[in-house]
């Protein structure tokens, strides 16, 4: 039998080398669609906050949104995001803009939560506060 410590290290050093890069490809993707979802989230709290008033920014702020989503939320939020827009003219004719829209409301509490567990942190129960309500109008 032929043992050379030489083939040995070498054939090591190349599958540590291919599981190494693996764990960090992994880890990329993971980060790439946590911070596609954070930003998903703080635009989808944006449009609840009322944050978007003009056409143009809350169109582009809608594609952002919905794009996100669509590429790295689960199979739940991309639901949640159909619904959401399936029913958008009514939330904004009977709610005066987005901040009481439910459909929305339970995304932007979905996403909140995905984000929360990528960062090991504990889903929060309960609502999404919203920013408008509390601070003065102009």
């Amino acid at each position: 039998q032929f043992r050379s410590p030489a083939l040995v290290t070498m054939v090591g050093w190349f599958v540590l080398n291919y599981l190494s890069q693996r764990a960090v490809k992994k880890q990329d993707q993971q980060q790439k669609m946590y911070d596609f979802l954070t930003e998903a989230y703080f635009i989808g709290y944006g449009l609840r906050s009322n944050k978007f008033t003009s056409k143009p920014g809350l169109i582009e702020s809608f594609i952002e949104f919905s794009s996100r989503i669509s590429l790295f939320g689960s199979p739940q939020q991309i639901k949640l995001m159909t619904v959401f827009f399936e029913n958008l003219e009514e939330d904004f004719k009977n709610n005066n803009g987005l901040s009481k829209s439910e459909n929305l409301h339970r995304l932007i509490k979905s996403l909140r939560g995905d984000v929360r567990k990528n960062i090991n942190l504990s889903v929060l129960e309960g609502g999404v506060p919203i920013v408008a309500k509390v601070l003065p109008r102009k």
